[in-house]
């Protein structure tokens, strides 16, 4: 494909699975990918958003696009700048706070600033990473919420002694998860 056809990829008469599949090679030109983002077709613009080799720019451009999978997916995306996954991390926006808590590119700091976010399934988000940190899961241990606690217990980087303390929890899922969860690092029940 010529650097010339890229502004009209968009409007191409290409079947939509075409256009997919273009979006999600890693050898797309990114000038394509910015083209494929401007796409009426929202499968387009979120596998756009997926790819690591669309521009940043064109990721910020996803970021406050209509559709809300397209906006998650932009978030998501592991190329995404710090800067960016700084700046997302501190919308209003419950969703594009959801989808960066999970985006495994968040840096350490604001790991640990959406641990304690007010909204629990974001809370949720950060205890399932498997790259938060042992102290934030014990904090989180503690958290009101049993969907917080409960990917706590599911957590293979939570403490034993974080398991097992949530083995008396009142949540009965979150009592299963974290035997579970012992039992697969012991091989035996737990007491």
């Amino acid at each position: 494909m010529k650097q010339d056809d890229v502004p009209s990829i968009a409007e191409t008469p290409a079947a939509d699975s075409d256009l997919i599949r273009l979006a999600s090679s890693p050898k797309t030109h990114p000038d394509t990918l910015a083209a494929l983002a401007e796409s009426q077709d929202v499968f387009v613009r979120c596998t756009v958003a997926q790819n690591p080799n669309t521009p940043q720019t064109t990721l910020f451009q996803l970021l406050l696009d209509t559709s809300l999978a397209v906006r998650q997916q932009a978030a998501g995306n592991t190329a995404m700048s710090e800067e960016f996954l700084r700046y997302i991390a501190t919308l209003d926006s419950e969703d594009a706070r959801m989808a960066v808590a999970a985006n495994p590119s968040l840096p350490a700091d604001m790991v640990a600033i959406l641990a304690k976010d007010p909204v629990d399934k974001i809370r949720g988000r950060i205890a399932w990473r498997v790259d938060t940190p042992a102290e934030l899961l014990v904090e989180l241990a503690t958290d009101g919420h049993p969907k917080v606690r409960r990917q706590v217990a599911k957590n293979q980087n939570t403490p034993v002694e974080t398991l097992q303390s949530l083995l008396n929890d009142e949540d009965a899922e979150v009592r299963c998860f974290a035997e579970r969860n012992l039992e697969s690092r012991t091989g035996a029940p737990s007491e």
